[in-house]
């Protein structure tokens, strides 16, 4: 008899492999099998459905076990702890004169979040969002001579891939608070929880905004959702390149 898939034995040696203090993020591990970076959150969370034999053999051989491990005719109930998403935040590159920046402009903690959910049209949608640390200081990167004068500027690491191919995982972000964005700027949008403290963001797009509702929009994939303004904390500019080496 052919062995079957069996997707909570996957799951389970994946969270095993990516929860923990020396587990690799699901990102470095999708990455290290040659797969598309999303390949293990994707199905940590149910979002692939059956996983090809393929792709657990990848798997497999990034983790140092036999194929056979993810294999079985029965399943196993398993509590499903966070996977740790976290990752690394590098620096921009930057090269010549603008090697000699001051290298003063904070990087926040951040790390990929549970999905928000909420209503649209009826329907439940679930969104992409960014857990967020604003006390916690990961690093920092440069800055440039045209936002120099603005100490209020953050920087933070984009970690989710519902705004790609504009901002890819990883990629630095710099953002100012003081400035209102327009709409088609890009932000961060960040949340309220229930005593106000800010524990998650949403990098997105700005559709529409009037005094009860927000529009954001965001290209992976597409989708265009509302929230509450009294579920938003602030919303902050993404500044763009051309406006800080321009």
């Amino acid at each position: 008899m052919a062995s079957t898939i069996d997707m909570d034995a996957v799951r389970r040696i994946l969270l095993e492999a990516t929860t923990g203090e020396s587990g690799q993020s699901a990102r470095g591990l999708s990455l290290a099998a040659g797969l598309n970076a999303d390949a293990v959150r994707d199905i940590l969370r149910g979002k692939s459905g059956q996983a090809k034999i393929d792709t657990l053999a990848a798997l497999a051989k990034a983790l140092k076990i036999d194929l056979s491990e993810f294999l079985g005719s029965g399943s196993v109930n398993v509590p499903l702890p966070v996977p740790n998403l976290e990752i690394d935040p590098p620096s921009p590159s930057f090269s010549g004169n603008a090697a000699n920046f001051p290298n003063d402009v904070p990087i926040v903690g951040t790390a990929q979040g549970a999905d928000f959910a909420l209503e649209q049209d009826g329907l439940a949608v679930l969104i992409e969002q960014t857990e967020m640390m604003p006390g916690e200081i990961r690093g920092y990167t440069r800055r440039p001579p045209r936002i120099s004068g603005n100490k209020a500027i953050y920087a933070m690491q984009v970690a989710g891939s519902s705004m790609e191919p504009r901002f890819e995982i990883g990629e630095v972000i710099y953002v100012d608070p003081r400035r209102i964005p327009g709409i088609g700027d890009y932000v961060v949008v960040q949340l309220r929880n229930g005593d106000d403290e800010v524990i998650c963001a949403m990098v997105k797009r700005l559709a529409r905004r009037n005094a009860s509702t927000i529009e954001l929009e965001q290209f992976n994939p597409q989708q265009r959702f509302s929230l509450k303004t009294c579920q938003v904390a602030a919303v902050h500019r993404v500044v763009p390149w051309s406006e800080m080496l321009g």
